[in-house]
């Protein structure tokens, strides 16, 4: 988690991040 909160610095990899959190949420 530490590193997708550390990604969304990034406008281009906002979108990638916000899709791993998503992963995560359903997986949880």
């Amino acid at each position: 988690m530490a590193v997708i909160k550390m990604k969304p610095t990034s406008p281009g990899q906002r979108g990638a991040v916000k899709i791993s959190r998503d992963h995560l949420y359903k997986g949880a």
